[in-house]
């Protein structure tokens, strides 16, 4: 069932550059340097957790709420990449497409050979339930990947947690569990950016604006050429309540 998607995910990584062994310190710099993707953050009040928009000139990017935790952003960031690198119409919504490109970020973020060189590397058995909540924090924190997808990850695809053991650790909470190791928490906290934006088409045009050389119907006009709505209309608008987005759970 996954396993498109896992080979889909290696062959990003491998095309990115990004050794399957190697854990993606920012993915937000990566997709921005490697693929010219434009990352826009913004705090929103929907319970969508991240959008995607690709023009007709190919100009591509992805809207993250920073409403929800760090984790959850790269995940969201992963997911969205999937889209638009392989969903050829971003315009309809179906759950398979939702599981597919959840599945996807869970290999790109988490590849299953880097997670089993990492269980190798730490001495963790793989019988199933071994598996700590300790042990689980400090994979999601080395991967970078949000503590629920993990955990759904190792339950579903893996085999490595009990459905029974999986909603015991899903009812912890990931700040707590990672102070308790000494780990910094700044992975399991919402950022809450007002907005922010890794963009080299956006930076080109407010500074055009705010030099005076366009004018403000222009500076949008641009803006909404590049497919950058939400910097003129703002994304957490009613606009936005009936977009359909997968869950993490979804993905299985």
């Amino acid at each position: 069932m996954n396993k498109k998607e896992r080979f889909l995910a290696i062959d990003a990584r491998n095309k990115l550059g990004i050794d399957i062994f190697e854990p993606i310190e920012n993915i937000e710099n990566l997709l921005f340097k490697k693929q010219g993707i434009s990352i826009i953050k913004k705090k929103m009040s929907s319970k969508i957790s991240g959008i995607c928009t690709k023009s007709n000139d190919n100009t591509m990017a992805i809207l993250v709420n920073t409403s929800y935790s760090l984790g959850r952003q790269n995940f969201t960031i992963a997911h969205e990449y999937y889209h638009l690198m392989f969903d050829y119409d971003l315009n309809k919504y179906s759950k398979d497409k939702e599981t597919q490109a959840n599945t996807f970020a869970s290999y790109f973020i988490m590849p299953k050979e880097a997670l089993e060189y990492y269980l190798e590397k730490k001495g963790i058995g793989r019988k199933k339930d071994d598996l700590t909540q300790d042990d689980i924090i400090e994979i999601s924190t080395y991967f970078k990947m949000s503590y629920l997808a993990v955990l759904v990850r190792l339950e579903k695809f893996e085999k490595l947690i009990s459905k029974d053991k999986a909603n015991e650790y899903k009812n912890l909470n990931a700040h707590n569990l990672a102070l308790l190791n000494g780990i910094f928490t700044n992975l399991y906290n919402a950022t809450e950016e007002k907005f922010s934006a890794k963009t080299n088409y956006v930076e080109e045009v407010k500074k055009a604006f705010e030099s005076n050389k366009i004018t403000i119907g222009k500076y949008e006009s641009l803006l909404l050429e590049g497919g950058f709505e939400d910097v003129v209309f703002g994304l957490d608008s009613s606009t936005v309540e009936g977009v359909n987005d997968g869950i993490i759970e979804d993905y299985m």
